[in-house]
């Protein structure tokens, strides 16, 4: 048994039944008494969200009050941050802590052993420089019934359930200089792409301001140092957040369901090892049909090459200028905060 756990970060806004969730089931995980919790709420956006961040913030007292972790700070902003701002800037503060950190979104669910599982994968991977962050979150992919191994890697870097590294944090470079070499480079689109045919596309939207993501960033900076990132070949974590409440998951009616791993210890890790097969279906699952690839590819060069957004409305497809697409440079904002925080 594990005497030390990383600081664990919760981001949360106006999803008072989603906080209830996550936090409740991090609770459960073992080594929850032996960890620092970390919870950042941000403010509300105006009086349509008022009601909800109040609610939010009640189950935060309360829930603190329950004495569950070794500790726990709860960080109330008074302003709206935005996912992106709020993300950068928690974990900016709270990973010069013990030089690692675990970061969970406000829609997931833990399961038992996701803590441990992803210390112990924080001991066995801090110095292979060949991986950027782990993940305690997979998609639904069927891994072979030949693959023994518990964990597998891939290009693309974990967003919603994660843990990673200070000297891994800060090779990130949040402004993304190299973007104006990298946005018409085939070679290096491809090799973005590699996790996904959404990729390239998500970062021009970024870099055109179109979008507030910091892990398309994150993404981007793991594919400049030629890193990967570690998944388990079962989830440990459950994403509740495709019910469109969040701020980047769209509505899935179905849900997206998915076998948890009930393992709890023991778990096992490996040299990275790229299965191509393993590869192909991860890059599958983010990149749709033949159709929706060459959709993304169209979007992209409208927008790179001449400012114009292609969108659907509900009505279908309609071009538009990317200066009446962006309602406002989240980019701006998100400088100003992290400004302050630093």
């Amino acid at each position: 048994m594990r005497n030390t756990y990383a600081p664990v970060i919760v981001f949360v806004y106006n999803r008072p039944e989603h906080t209830k969730t996550v936090l409740e089931s991090l609770a459960q995980a073992y080594g929850a008494e032996k960890t620092e919790l970390f919870i950042f709420s941000d403010g509300e956006k105006g009086k349509a969200d008022h009601e909800q961040v109040v609610k939010t913030r009640q189950i935060l007292a309360a829930f603190k009050n329950k004495q569950l972790f070794r500790s726990v700070t709860v960080i109330e902003r008074e302003t709206n941050r935005g996912l992106a701002a709020s993300v950068i800037s928690g974990v900016n503060k709270v990973i010069k802590i013990t030089g690692r950190v675990i970061v969970l979104e406000d829609d997931m669910a833990a399961q038992k052993g996701l803590l441990n599982f992803l210390n112990d994968a924080l001991d066995y991977y801090e110095n292979n420089k060949r991986i950027w962050s782990v993940s305690g979150y997979t998609i639904k992919m069927d891994i072979p019934s030949s693959y023994k191994k518990d964990v597998y890697f891939g290009y693309r870097g974990a967003s919603c359930t994660w843990a990673t590294w200070l000297d891994r944090w800060e090779l990130c470079d949040w402004s993304v200089k190299s973007y104006s070499r990298f946005k018409y480079n085939p070679v290096s689109r491809h090799k973005l792409n590699r996790g996904g045919e959404d990729m390239a596309m998500m970062l021009d939207e970024q870099m055109h301001g179109l979008i507030s993501s910091w892990a398309i960033r994150w993404t981007f900076c793991q594919y400049e140092n030629n890193m990967l990132t570690v998944f388990p070949v079962k989830t440990l974590a459950v994403n509740n957040g495709y019910d469109g409440s969040g701020t980047n998951c769209f509505s899935i009616e179905e849900g997206i369901q998915q076998k948890t791993w009930d393992k709890t210890s023991g778990f096992q890790f490996c040299d990275v090892e790229l299965r191509k097969d393993i590869v192909e279906m991860f890059h599958a699952n983010f990149s749709g049909s033949f159709i929706s690839t060459v959709k993304l590819k169209i979007r992209s060069l409208l927008l790179r090459a001449f400012h114009l957004v292609l969108r659907n409305d509900g009505n279908g497809l309609k071009i538009t200028t990317l200066k009446k697409a962006r309602k406002y440079n989240t980019q701006i904002t998100e400088a100003r905060y992290l400004k302050n925080d630093n």
